[in-house]
């Protein structure tokens, strides 16, 4: 395919070459600069030459990959930035990797975000992970400064790490909107009174009055709408999430975990103390892409029910 160069004040991300592997091979094999890779071992010239060759085929396969850093004002190859298709979760991650000597300049970022740009106003992605060692301080500060937020610690690639995401509001043809006035309320209920096991025989009044109630994040093909979260907050310290669906017609388009990832990386929801829900069968869902888990002191928890 033909990849795309982009450029931004001080970089340029432009396609691998051949010519690429020697410069790389020595920075991949300056000291210390793979510790918190899964392989740390520098590599030898024929490993990194499989790797430029392996990233260009990635491209051809996923429409996406590594790009060549450079210094614009020199023309020095830095070393790679670019998106990676993770096909164990089905996730894009955003990476990089620059030369020791131009650490701490912002430049990890400033790729970052060029390639993030890429990955969400061109490819049109729903979301983009980035992965991290525990104690890789500066590249957890890389990721949040471009725009990620955490969400969770989880294994990857036989490693322990923190997982960020950034979301967008578009996935493909589907897009997200939090504006109450778009909401199909009709659909909303139909599906609520007949399909869900939480809501069975809600009256309409009732659904209405949640709505109007909650901040709302609706699923939308087009017009027509697909999905619904609801979310009962204050916007300061607590969040219930609830009234969770996607329409059994949409389903099998990542759009639920994209849902969820959209609704915990809200600006007015992520720096929330604490964000409660109840499921019956997609613990691993919110896990996973959401960063809940079980209560941890569940008998300090009450309830009043209605009597």
């Amino acid at each position: 395919m033909n990849i795309p160069t982009l450029t931004t004040p001080r970089l340029t991300l432009r396609p691998f070459t051949e010519a690429d592997a020697e410069p790389l091979h020595r920075i991949l094999n300056e000291g210390g600069i793979l510790r918190y890779f899964p392989r740390p071992e520098p590599p030898d010239l024929a490993r990194v030459e499989r790797l430029i060759a392996g990233q260009l085929r990635h491209w051809e396969e996923h429409g996406l990959g590594w790009w060549a850093v450079e210094l614009r004002s020199t023309g020095e190859l830095l070393g790679w930035n670019g998106l990676q298709y993770l096909p164990d979760t089905e996730e894009v991650e955003v990476g990089y990797l620059l030369s020791r000597r131009h650490w701490g300049q912002g430049l990890a970022t400033e790729g970052a975000q060029a390639a993030l740009r890429f990955g969400v106003e061109t490819l049109r992605l729903g979301s983009i992970v980035g992965i991290v060692h525990p104690e890789n301080i500066a590249s957890q500060r890389v990721l949040a400064k471009a725009g990620l937020t955490f969400i969770n610690e989880a294994d990857y690639f036989g490693m322990h790490v923190r997982r960020y995401v950034t979301t967008a509001d578009r996935l493909g043809e589907y897009h997200i909107s939090t504006d109450r006035a778009r909401l199909d309320v009709g659909f909303i209920h139909d599906f609520l009174t007949n399909a869900s096991y939480w809501a069975q025989g809600r009256p309409l009044t009732v659904t209405q009055k949640a709505l109007s109630n909650s901040l709302c994040f609706g699923v939308y093909r087009g017009t027509e709408q697909v999905g619904l979260t609801r979310v009962v907050t204050d916007c300061a310290t607590f969040a219930w999430v609830c009234d969770v669906f996607i329409s059994e017609a949409h389903r099998g388009h990542g759009l639920g975990k994209w849902l969820i990832e959209r609704v915990v990386t809200h600006p007015d929801l992520r720096g929330l103390r604490q964000l409660l829900l109840v499921t019956r069968d997609a613990h691993e869902l919110y896990r996973r892409y959401g960063g809940f888990d079980g209560l941890p002191v569940p008998e300090k928890w009450m309830i009043r029910r209605k009597q």
